[in-house]
């Protein structure tokens, strides 16, 4: 009787246990993916990457209130980024991808959007400003934008490894802090009869512009991370392509300013530049902010002769490093040491040219 018993009692154990078994959720088998493997011997290819560096418009909403001269300073530039992966990477599953642009010589100007975003956003426009924290850049990816980085998540398209071509437009200022510039302003040279203003007439005032101090150029290094698995899923790798890149060079730095030189006995090249001296302030560079107002300043100067303008007299110097590596603007600094006034053979010789250029 107890036998019989028992073999019910672990009958209805089985049946019970079959039961248990089929109501249970369904569970997934997952295969171990081994992420510690090197990456594949095609990925030391960089993937073909290729940079290539546009300038473009800067947006009106970025540069209202730069200062006096509009404009001045922040550079756009459209960063394009083409991968061409070789034919062993066709079966390679896309996980994840950033772009990250690391910045030297300068800073982004808190924005970076998909290429062509940049459109329509000149004054007046209703397009958001750049600070505004409500602006959209994508639904689909992850912008950062700081001051030494731009980073976009995920940067590459589709779920597979393919050839593409991918852009960004980012606002750059170069420099890594501000200097104050004195630019000369007068009012009219000439008279209602084209005659010249005499000297102590004229009305001539130093403005102060604030603008970036400047380096040689703007560099960036561009990193791809990308994240990818065979086509199984049993085998995934993290890797990376780098370039470096210049992202604004030299001649687009320089401002989009103007001085007066003369050249050296034996050439063309100015050696010394044209400098205002007073008691009160000592002697300041002569700097325009266009190359029509610094020819007129040195048609007048050659027409009256003399050396005096208004308040300030006139006279010469020399840089103490005129080419100084990594610098547009000048330091002024040997200004006062190297002063000496201006003949009128010298002034015969006054050449206008580019800031700091020979």
């Amino acid at each position: 009787m107890q036998s019989a018993r028992l073999r019910i009692k672990v009958a209805l154990t089985f049946v019970l246990a079959l039961l248990t078994a089929a109501c249970a959720a369904p569970t997934a088998v997952v295969h171990d993916t081994d992420t510690n493997v090197p990456c594949p011997e095609w990925a030391n290819g960089q993937l073909g990457l290729a940079i290539s560096v546009v300038p473009i418009a800067v947006p009106g909403t970025l540069t209202v209130s730069e200062g006096a001269v509009p404009r001045y300073g922040i550079q756009a530039r459209r960063i394009s980024i083409a991968v061409k992966p070789p034919r062993a990477a066709a079966s390679a599953r896309l996980i994840t991808s950033t772009l990250s642009i690391n910045i030297l010589g300068g800073n982004f100007r808190d924005w970076a959007t998909p290429a062509g975003q940049f459109a329509d956003t000149g004054i007046g426009s209703k397009v958001a400003p750049a600070n505004s924290q409500t602006r959209t850049v994508s639904s689909t990816r992850a912008f950062e934008a700081t001051p030494g980085r731009v980073r976009v998540s995920p940067f590459l398209s589709g779920n597979r490894l393919h050839a593409q071509t991918q852009a960004i437009d980012v606002a750059i200022v170069p420099g890594g802090g501000a200097v104050d510039q004195s630019v000369v302003v007068t009012s009219s040279l000439w008279d209602n009869d084209k005659r010249p203003i005499a000297p102590a007439q004229l009305n001539i005032e130093l403005s102060s512009l604030r603008l970036s101090s400047i380096y040689e150029t703007v560099e960036a290094t561009i990193d791809l991370d990308y994240e990818i698995a065979s086509a199984n899923g049993s085998v995934a790798w993290s890797c990376s392509a780098t370039s470096h890149e210049v992202l604004v060079d030299r001649d687009a730095i320089r401002p989009a300013l103007w001085d007066v030189g003369v050249p050296n006995k034996f050439g063309a090249t100015r050696k010394r530049w044209l400098a205002l001296y007073s008691p009160a302030i000592g002697a300041v560079r002569a700097v325009f902010t266009t190359p029509e107002a610094a020819s007129a300043f040195a048609t007048w100067l050659q027409q009256v002769g003399g050396a005096a303008a208004g308040k300030y007299s006139l006279g010469l110097f020399t840089p103490a490093n005129p080419n100084d590596k990594g610098r547009i603007l000048p330091f002024d600094t040997s200004i006062i040491d190297t002063f000496q006034p201006i003949s009128a053979d010298e002034i015969a010789l006054l050449k206008v040219g580019e800031i700091d250029k020979p």
